[in-house]
């Protein structure tokens, strides 16, 4: 063989490993930076170093998001204080039952209804139903040993993570197994945030009981140099007393009110820094209207379930053991009417309904209604059987319930865009970074997915708060892998002509994309790679890079050009 063959199958034996290595470095470089999957193995263990950090955490507020990171901080802190406004929250009564406390009768345009009444007075979603992605319930597992167990005695229900969605009038294909080989698909979690969050209060207190409640709200930070040293708390109660704490990280955990971004306005000098700061955060109103109608359906329900899934050869699972009942997802393209039916909470259905700009049935005869437009205004109606369903409702309509919803700002707060000007030791998340429109079912996917991320950079910075770049990487990230959320969420919304957008966006800012996610919507109704990719992403277990494939991009580019079928 002659030298100059030698010399190319040398290049050739060398360069494909040297490529394949590449191209593995650069998928696990992407799936690391856009998803919390790499950090699921250690989540819920003892630190690196088996010994917990020296110092105080101070978390301002103790709803979903507070409790969540006081959960991941006791893996890793001696001590953590979280301090939360509402009284009752704090009480053993909301570690075992959900504040509810009986029924109001309203009437609205000549309709009567009831709404649940309830003791959780700052958080107006506390009877609504929820969404939970398949990484929710993998990470709460990883942090709770006994969650299952405890999820089912409290009515919740786990299964198989079927969404049975239709987008714009095409029903979105999901793999029949997930995996390296397919063969499982992951399960899902579906509750009503009022079972949700008692279930996860009375998780952390048993996991933690290390964790100090403190009544109160947070009105100032003490600083020195690029850290927060102190946080002074007003108590709720002995005439509204200031007390201080010493800390050595501080959490905003305090939701849509986004009190961390307040404070360090009112704390930085010179003024300068605290209008850049204001500045960081961006709002738009979606015009969202919906609603949650829950029933508990006649004892022979379930029965009649089997019967209608048989006469219309229903495939899948049996329709009394689906999460997910049925969805219908609007774009925003040419309709903006969504319907979800999902069982919660035992034996009780649950119907969300709205959109935007959408009026909002109370009832289950407007529900009817709603469907009925529904039909009009789209390609292809809803399933038959989603009919025989409501009809099997009638003889106990007037037992529903119904919450309304209005969603008028939905937020981001760029910290990640001003690292140098934030305290190394404080950071935000949950709502306190990012509000969503909640027709998504994003908010408690976005949360864990915060949670995940803290535990991770916990792990890999020694120093942890005390780093000068600890409160850097951690937005870096935190952005990495949800402000894809927030931008889909965003553009799609900007589909409706009744939102307001963004200060300098207009209705056109994003239609590519609202373009792309149709294409992709239709390319997945029938395309089973597609399928699996969407599903994947939507989990948040895949990242949503996967989504612009070649081999994707160019069937959705291919349908445009020669029509849909």
């Amino acid at each position: 063989m002659s030298s100059t063959r030698v010399t190319v199958v040398a290049a050739v034996a060398v360069t494909l490993p040297s490529l394949w290595l590449i191209k593995r470095a650069i998928r696990r470089w992407i799936e690391f930076t856009s998803t919390a999957m790499d950090e699921l193995p250690a989540l819920g263990t003892s630190p690196p170093t088996n010994r917990k950090k020296h110092g105080t955490v101070v978390i301002c507020g103790g709803s979903l998001t507070g409790l969540m990171c006081a959960r991941v901080c006791s893996d890793h802190f001696e001590r953590i204080i979280v301090v939360e406004p509402e009284t009752w929250s704090l009480s053993p009564e909301a570690c075992i039952e959900s504040g509810v406390t009986g029924l109001r009768e309203i009437s609205k345009d000549g309709v009567m209804y009831n709404c649940m009444a309830h003791k959780r007075s700052r958080v107006f979603q506390h009877t609504f139903g929820h969404a939970y992605q398949a990484f929710v319930l993998l990470a709460l597992r990883k942090l709770f040993r006994n969650f299952d167990e405890r999820a089912l005695a409290r009515g919740a229900k786990i299964g198989p993570a079927h969404t049975n969605t239709y987008i714009d009038g095409h029903r979105i294909t999901e793999p029949a197994g997930y995996g390296d080989k397919g063969e499982f698909l992951p399960e899902t979690l579906v509750a009503t945030r009022r079972t949700y969050e008692a279930l996860l209060r009375s998780l952390v207190h048993e996991h933690c009981p290390q964790v100090e409640y403190v009544n109160g709200t947070v009105t100032e930070l003490d600083t020195h140099n690029i850290s927060v040293t102190g946080v002074n708390v007003r108590l709720v109660g002995d005439n509204g007393a200031m007390v201080k704490y010493q800390c050595d990280l501080v959490i905003d955990a305090t939701g849509i009110a986004q009190a961390g971004l307040k404070l360090l306005s009112r704390t930085f000098t010179p003024y300068s820094k605290s209008a850049k700061l204001v500045n960081i955060r961006e709002e738009y109103d979606p015009q969202v209207n919906y609603v949650t109608i829950e029933i508990e359906p006649p004892s022979t329900f379930r029965a009649n379930l089997a019967r209608i899934q048989k006469q219309h050869a229903i495939p899948g699972p049996d329709l009394d053991k689906r999460i997910y009942l049925e969805g219908y997802n609007p774009t925003g393209s040419y309709d903006n009417h969504g319907i979800w039916t999902a069982w919660v909470d035992g034996n009780r259905l649950n119907f969300i309904a709205g959109g935007w700009d959408s009026w909002m049935p109370l009832n289950i005869d407007q529900l009817r209604t709603y469907a009925e437009e529904l039909e009009v205004r789209v390609s292809r109606p809803l399933p038959k059987w989603w009919w025989d369903v409501m009809d099997l409702l009638e003889p106990v309509k007037d037992t529903s319930t119904c919450v309304e919803g209005k969603i008028r700002s939905c937020s981001r707060v760029r910290y990640n865009t001003v690292p140098g000007m934030l305290p190394h030791n404080f950071i935000a998340l949950g709502d306190s970074v990012m509000r969503l429109n909640p027709r998504g079912g994003q908010g408690v996917i976005k949360l864990t997915i915060g949670a995940a991320t803290l535990d991770g950079i916990l792990r890999r910075m020694p120093e942890g708060p005390r780093s000068p770049s600890f409160s850097r990487k951690f937005f870096q990230l935190l952005a990495d892998r949800t402000d894809g959320i927030w931008e889909l969420t965003r553009d799609l919304d900007y589909g409706w002509h009744t939102t307001k957008p963004c200060k300098g966006h207009t209705l056109e800012t994003g239609s590519f994309y609202r373009w792309y996610f149709s294409g992709l919507a239709y390319l997945a109704s029938y395309d089973r790679y597609a399928g699996k990719v969407f599903f994947a992403a939507g989990h948040c277990i895949g990242p949503s890079f996967d989504l612009f494939a070649p081999s994707i991009l160019l069937k959705v580019v291919w349908n445009a050009l020669v029509g849909r079928k």
